[in-house]
């Protein structure tokens, strides 16, 4: 009978073992077409029950998932899936990333504010540090650098607690 279908004993065995009618060469035939792409016979992807509802992703995108016919079929699906679900997964890692474009621009800003501080330090001391004695000038300069610091550091928390960062 292997000479008669053109095959193996063993291809033979294979099709009684899954229940294959061997007298009827149409079903042996219709069942080795399913089995030419599928070396392993034995992990037929199962197909979706008629009421089986799509699954969702989180973007509300239906999955039209439609029977499978055989193995190779279910692992394109598979691997399918597996890249849709990888590609959502950057898009919400893209989402908490922040530009280095931002954070210069950013940095920049602070920057100019302290320089700005600075040569506000520069115009008004002269003119406040008269006629003090060294003491008095380390302290009035002491709190003028800790008034310009804590206004950059009001300017850094800003920064840092921005939502579109």
């Amino acid at each position: 009978m292997a000479e008669a279908y053109g095959c193996t004993v063993r291809t033979l065995s294979r099709a009684r073992a899954d229940g294959v009618d061997l007298a009827d060469e149409a079903a042996f035939r219709n069942w080795q077409a399913n089995q030419q792409f599928n070396p392993h016979h034995k992990k037929q992807a199962k197909p979706l029950a008629d009421d089986a509802e799509p699954e969702y992703f989180d973007d509300d995108e239906p999955l039209n998932l439609p029977r499978s016919q055989n193995y190779d079929e279910a692992r394109i699906r598979r691997t399918d899936l597996d890249s849709r679900k990888i590609a959502l997964q950057i898009a919400e890692t893209r989402k908490k990333l922040v530009r280095v474009a931002d954070i210069r621009e950013e940095i920049t800003r602070v920057a100019a504010a302290l320089q700005a501080g600075i040569s506000r330090m520069e115009g008004e001391l002269p003119g406040i540090l008269e006629g003090m004695t060294a003491g008095q000038m380390a302290k009035k300069i002491r709190d003028y650098a800790d008034d310009l610091i804590l206004r950059l550091q009001d300017d850094l928390s800003k920064i840092s607690n921005r939502e579109d960062l």
